[in-house]
């Protein structure tokens, strides 16, 4: 019997139980250990004659009725129409599954090692994890990496001159430099106390001040801007795998070939639009502090 305390290993049912035994033992027709004809079969044309269900990885999946797949757990609960506790303990009923303590503290893989913030001693870390540093230009990463590695721990300043900057930042454009400088000047990333003279193509001092109110705001906008586009990508991909396979074939099917376009082909079935009257529109253009590229927006 087991103890009260003690729980079922729900990871090794996903993971080391066979799909395959358990579709035997639920009685699922099986065609051989890959596929298997689905049990709901009001929902196929033909009461699924050919086989639609497909085990991979351990995971069984109809490509008719499923929009993923279903591991161990997944699949007795849909056969059976129970709970997950019903479905535990009708699989530990059939198949020896070992126990762990309840109060042990449950761990998945991760795909990488994380750490705190601030304990990798990388300067750019606050950059990389607010999303700033993918808004940023090739021109501000490449610069931002050269002043980083030439900072003296000491000061917390790089001495160095535009040449050495376009030498080891890859950005042999003095005018480049100079206009990526100006910018994370204005955005508060970089103080520079330039020559005498004013001349930024002589040797000049930086210090990276992450920590200067002005960019921290504009971190923190990123960081926010950032976190709204992954909560709306995490709805549409769940929007996506509710829908039923079937119901988009069924539309993909009904619809003309001449009327189905993608991103990539719509622009071929737009009419141009064409400006009957009025005077010309003349482009407006904005140049972000991040990434340094002009957007051209028309505006009347």
């Amino acid at each position: 019997m087991r103890k009260a305390r003690e729980l079922p290993d729900m990871d090794f049912m996903r993971r080391e139980i066979s799909i395959f035994d358990v579709a035997t033992r639920l009685g699922i027709k099986t065609a051989g250990r890959r596929a298997a004809h689905c049990w709901r079969v009001g929902q196929h044309q033909n009461g699924d004659r050919s086989p639609s269900v497909s085990f991979f990885r351990n995971r069984a999946k109809c490509h008719v009725c499923d929009a993923r797949g279903l591991s161990v757990i997944d699949l007795v609960m849909a056969y059976l129409g129970c709970t997950l506790a019903e479905a535990v303990v009708w699989i530990t009923a059939r198949f020896d599954v070992p126990v762990i303590a309840k109060e042990a503290k449950m761990r998945r893989p991760e795909r990488w090692q994380s750490s705190r913030v601030g304990v990798s001693q990388f300067p750019l870390e606050p950059l990389v994890r607010a999303g700033a540093w993918a808004w940023m230009g090739d021109g501000g990463r490449a610069i931002l990496v050269a002043l980083a590695c030439f900072t003296d721990p000491a000061t917390g300043e790089a001495t160095i001159s535009t040449r050495g900057l376009g030498r080891y930042s890859g950005k042999m454009s003095r005018s480049t430099i100079t206009t990526v400088i100006r910018q994370l000047e204005n955005i508060g990333l970089v103080k520079v106390n330039r020559a005498k003279d004013g001349a930024i193509c002589k040797v000049s001092t930086y210090r990276l001040t992450l920590d200067s109110d002005k960019f921290q705001r504009l971190l923190g906008e990123v960081h926010e801007r950032l976190v709204m586009d992954r909560d709306l990508e995490k709805m549409a991909v769940a929007e996506a795998r509710s829908i039923p396979r079937s119901n988009t074939l069924s539309n993909h099917r009904t619809t003309p070939p001449s009327e189905r376009s993608t991103s990539k082909t719509a622009h071929l079935y737009q009419r141009p639009k064409v400006q009957v009257s009025g005077p010309p529109r003349r482009p407006l253009t904005c140049t972000s502090p991040l990434n340094g590229h002009g957007e051209t927006r028309a505006s009347a």
